[in-house]
């Protein structure tokens, strides 16, 4: 019995870290129902009257492949539209992910794709904590953007051991659509953040997994 309880938490912790080795593929499409499976943080909001739907968000996911880099996503309701509008200057909206690595309600990290990106030219920015937001470098990639916006930071300008060393602490995530004064802007979620569950939580699932498996097996055996 113990021996078939190991091998079932063996597979379930396996199963969670390949899901997590899925890469995404960087088009704005999903081209795969599977590629986002294993996301870290994920979070849907509803329609909101007061923000169109080219305009607003309607769901985020944040995939970290050890060795690999980050994986940010943003959806909207509608096909964004970008420049003319009064106040814009002509330029594109700010697709913004801000990562606070700790939970203690800073930003230590924001992931921007910005007006760099004007004219197709399509490319990522990190910066810093705030307030300053010192620019980290600039590389990754994103898509040509649509009603999906995906963007990738490769390990070696954000390592994922920021993520993965950080064990023990919730780690949050905020995104914001910025029109660039062309229209209201919309945050996910409409505040604080979205949050990483805690390990302790991740183990209390686990062996309630374990315990329900192991339950039915007794009962099979004992019938």
């Amino acid at each position: 019995m113990k021996k078939v309880l190991l091998i079932i938490a063996a597979v379930i912790f396996l199963a969670a870290g390949n899901a997590h080795a899925i890469v995404p593929t960087i088009d704005g499409l999903v081209t795969s129902l599977t590629e986002w499976d294993g996301s870290q943080l994920f979070g849907t909001d509803t329609p909101e009257a007061d923000i169109t739907d080219n305009w607003d968000l309607s769901a985020v996911y944040m995939k970290v492949i050890a060795g690999n880099g980050w994986f940010f996503r943003m959806d909207t309701f509608a096909l964004p539209t970008y420049g003319g509008g009064p106040g814009s200057g002509g330029e594109q909206a700010f697709a913004k992910f801000f990562l606070d690595i700790d939970n203690n309600g800073t930003n230590d990290y924001l992931i921007d794709l910005n007006d760099r990106n004007y004219m197709g030219l399509h490319m990522v920015s990190v910066y810093g904590a705030s307030p300053a937001f010192p620019e980290i470098g600039t590389a990754g990639t994103s898509n040509a953007i649509s009603s999906i916006i995906e963007l990738y930071v490769p390990d070696s300008l954000l390592s994922t051991d920021v993520f993965f060393d950080n064990a023990g602490n919730p780690f949050s995530l905020a995104v914001r659509l910025d029109g660039n004064g062309d229209e209201p802007d919309d945050k996910l979620p409409n505040s604080g953040y979205l949050k990483t569950p805690e390990p302790g939580s991740l183990m209390l699932v686990g062996f309630g997994l374990m315990g329900l498996i192991g339950g039915v097996i007794r009962r099979k055996f004992t019938a």
